[in-house]
C-alpha cells in the first residue's frame, strides 16, 4: 500500500510536458480570386488564375469570384508539416449553385463536403487522412448549371519553437551536412592530403566520382560564417586546416596571385583564374577569421 502510495506522489510531482508551440498561418492563396492576372497567356492561350490550377483560367471568373461546374474545376497545392496536418481547415462561401469542397491528401484519400449557395461551408481533416506534408484543395460541381464560388480560406498550424530551440534545430541541421561533406570531400587524392575541398561523390551510394582543382570552396566560406555563431572544434580544425594549406600552396610566389591546386598531382597549376572570390574570402578572414591568420590574410590581399 506504501509502495503504492509513493508511485502516485512520484507521478503527481512530475511536471506536465508542455505541448508544443504552433502558429495558425495561411496556407491557401488568393483566395479571393483578386490577385492580378498575368499579361502574357500560358501555351494554350489561357491567362492563369494565381496559385491556382484550372482548366478555363481566367474565363471562369466572374465578377471576382469562380465559376465551376461540367468540365471545369480549380485546385490549389497546400504544403504542410505533416505531423500538423490535421489541423488544415477549409471555408468556402458559395454564392449561388451545387458545389463541393474537396481537400485530397498525398496518399490520394479524399475529404469532402457537398453545400448549396448562397452559404459558407467549412471542412476539417481528420487524422486518417491527414499526416502528408501535401494536399490539393479542389473546389468543382456536378450541378446543373454549376456553381459560383465567392472566396476560400485555408489555414493550418505549423511549429513555432523558440529562438533557442529554432537555433538548436537550424544549428543540428547544418552540421550534418558541414560534417559530411568534411567526411567525404577532404583532399586524400594524391601523396600529400590538405586541407582543400576537391572531391564530389554520389549523393545516393556515396561513390566518388571526381576530384576538382582545389580553391577557395563555399564550404570555408561557410565554416568561417558558422563559427562566428557556434565555435565548433572540428569546424575550426577544418578551416584553419584549409588555411595553413591555402596559404601555402594557393598562390603565386611571383607574383602572390592566387592559383588552383591539383590534388591528384600535388601540384600548382600556374594558370589564371577569378580573383575575386579568393580576394573577398581574403579580406573576410581578415576582419573575422581566426585570429592566427588575420594579418597574413591583408597581407596576401595587398599582395
Amino acid at each position: 500500500m506504501l509502495f503504492l502510495v509513493a508511485l502516485l506522489a512520484c507521478a503527481q510531482s512530475e511536471p506536465a510536458t508542455e505541448p508544443e508551440r504552433t502558429l495558425r498561418v495561411t496556407a491557401l492563396l488568393n483566395g479571393e480570386f483578386d490577385e492580378s492576372l498575368p499579361t502574357v497567356p500560358d501555351a494554350e492561350g489561357r491567362l492563369r488564375i494565381p496559385w491556382w490550377r484550372t482548366p478555363g483560367g481566367s474565363a471562369q471568373l466572374e465578377d471576382g469570384s469562380l465559376r465551376v461546374g461540367e468540365g471545369l474545376w480549380a485546385e490549389q497545392v497546400v504544403a504542410a508539416y505533416a505531423p500538423l496536418g490535421n489541423t488544415l481547415e477549409i471555408h468556402a462561401e458559395l454564392l449561388e449553385g451545387a458545389g463541393s469542397l474537396i481537400v485530397i491528401d498525398a496518399a490520394g484519400r479524399t475529404a469532402r463536403h457537398d453545400f448549396e449557395g448562397p452559404g459558407r461551408a467549412s471542412l476539417s481533416l481528420v487524422d486518417e487522412i491527414a499526416r502528408t506534408p501535401r494536399f490539393v484543395v479542389r473546389l468543382e460541381s456536378n450541378a446543373p448549371g454549376g456553381a459560383l464560388f465567392g472566396s476560400v480560406e485555408g489555414t493550418l498550424e505549423l511549429p513555432c519553437p523558440t529562438e533557442d530551440e529554432l537555433r538548436a534545430e537550424v544549428l543540428a541541421r547544418v552540421g550534418e551536412a558541414i560534417d559530411l561533406w568534411l567526411e567525404r570531400s577532404i583532399d586524400d587524392a594524391g601523396p600529400r592530403s590538405t586541407g582543400y575541398s576537391v572531391h564530389l561523390w554520389d549523393v545516393m551510394t556515396g561513390e566518388r566520382l571526381m576530384a576538382l582543382d582545389g580553391q577557395v570552396h563555399p564550404l570555408f566560406e561557410l565554416l568561417l560564417d558558422l563559427l562566428e555563431v557556434d565555435d565548433v572544434p572540428r569546424w575550426r580544425a577544418a578551416l584553419e586546416r584549409f588555411l595553413t594549406d591555402w596559404f601555402e600552396l594557393g598562390f603565386h610566389p611571383e607574383t602572390g596571385l592566387p592559383c588552383a591546386y591539383d590534388a591528384t598531382t600535388d601540384q600548382r597549376l600556374d594558370r589564371p583564374i577569378e580573383i575575386h572570390k579568393a580576394l573577398g574570402f581574403l579580406l573576410d578572414l581578415h576582419e573575422r577569421g581566426p585570429e592566427s591568420f588575420r594579418e597574413q590574410a591583408l597581407h596576401k590581399a595587398r599582395k
